[in-house]
């Protein structure tokens, strides 16, 4: 197996598992992180998550439709320093709606069956994350940039 195809089945384990990301988006020249819900889409190309239309990140992306989102798997034990891997998701953020919409709330109930009277609010957004590239940091300081094709 290549380095990619293990970076890729690393990635998949991580995004697969972990429940919470950090969004990162940027409006009014300041930036803001939130912590998220969030599943990815079985071919990593997109990644969910939920907001209220009244946020401070709905309103920053509504401005800048762009975002990072951070998943890890710390422990906040001293071996994270070399176990642990993080990863940063980087793409362009849209509001989905109709079919798009229908199968990304599906795909999030899977994962979070908890969230479906949010989901169901009039006032939520569900918003799509389309990587444009990941940035995978594992054993302390091996960074892999992994681009997406879209399409």
């Amino acid at each position: 197996m290549n380095t990619t195809n293990i970076i890729l089945d690393k990635l998949r384990a991580l995004l697969f598992t972990q429940r919470f990301a950090v969004l990162a988006t940027t409006g009014s020249g300041e930036p803001h992180a939130s912590l998220v819900a969030f599943v990815v889409m079985p071919e990593l190309k997109e990644m969910v998550f939920a907001t209220a239309r009244d946020t401070r990140k709905f309103a920053n992306l509504r401005e800048q439709p762009v975002a990072a989102m951070l998943v890890d798997d710390r422990g906040n034990r001293a071996a994270d320093v070399q176990d642990a891997m993080a990863v940063t998701a980087l793409g362009a953020v849209t509001e989905l709606a109709g079919a798009a919409r229908t199968a990304a709330v599906r795909q999030f109930l899977d994962k979070h069956p908890e969230l479906a009277g949010f989901l169901a609010a009039p006032t939520t957004s569900v918003c799509g994350l389309m990587v444009a590239r990941y940035q995978v940091v594992d054993q302390f300081q091996r960074v892999t940039v992994l681009e997406m094709e879209q399409g």
